[in-house]
């Protein structure tokens, strides 16, 4: 089967754009494949999205199977529902999706920015296993190593925080963003 360049450009800025960073290294390409799983419970390997965002040379083409799953990342039926650009397919319902970060697509050190209502942003650095430590925190209750269990951010929504350990305090769950949600963001982190 022949696909458009332009097409499979344009899925990819979509990816890009859901999980909120350019795929250019060998690492993000992890880090996609782990993100496809969480969005769609469908496997891509790391060395198919390489092939896919011409990370390595190959005269294979892409799947159908591929292209599918990653239109249905970003919110479309199918691939020929994306190139066509429409998301009606009666054979499917409905889906808003909104940009989100597993946590498994993660490693340990990845930083996260997280910001809500009123002014509040705090940083936080992956420990593993869906733990996060609270790096920086302003205007905030959270504070500097506070600790807490999180299986994905998720744009827009309030943020449910497991097994928080705050100092002081016992072992609890908290919410943030109950005013339009949170919005995160990955941050380069100069140490690694």
């Amino acid at each position: 089967m022949e696909y458009r360049d332009e097409d499979i450009q344009r899925l990819k800025e979509k990816v890009e754009i859901v999980v909120g960073k350019s795929i250019k290294t060998p690492r993000d390409f992890n880090f996609l494949s782990k993100q496809v799983e969480g969005f769609t419970g469908e496997s891509l390997s790391a060395s198919t999205l390489k092939r896919v965002w011409g990370y390595v040379d190959t005269e294979c083409k892409q799947s159908k199977f591929t292209l599918d799953t990653l239109a249905q990342m970003v919110g479309y039926a199918s691939w020929d529902n994306f190139v066509k650009g429409g998301m009606n397919d009666s054979n499917v319902s409905f889906r808003i999706i909104k940009r989100k970060l597993m946590s498994e697509a993660l490693v340990f050190g990845d930083l996260v920015k997280l910001v809500w209502k009123p002014d509040r942003v705090v940083t936080v650095e992956y420990q593993g296993q869906s733990t996060f430590r609270v790096v920086e925190s302003v205007n905030s209750k959270l504070s500097k190593n506070d600790t807490f269990q999180c299986s994905q951010f998720v744009d827009k929504q309030e943020l449910y925080l497991n097994n928080l350990y705050h100092l002081g305090m016992p072992v609890t769950d908290y919410v943030c963003g109950q005013q339009g949600g949170i919005i995160w963001n990955l941050v380069s982190n100069d140490k690694k």
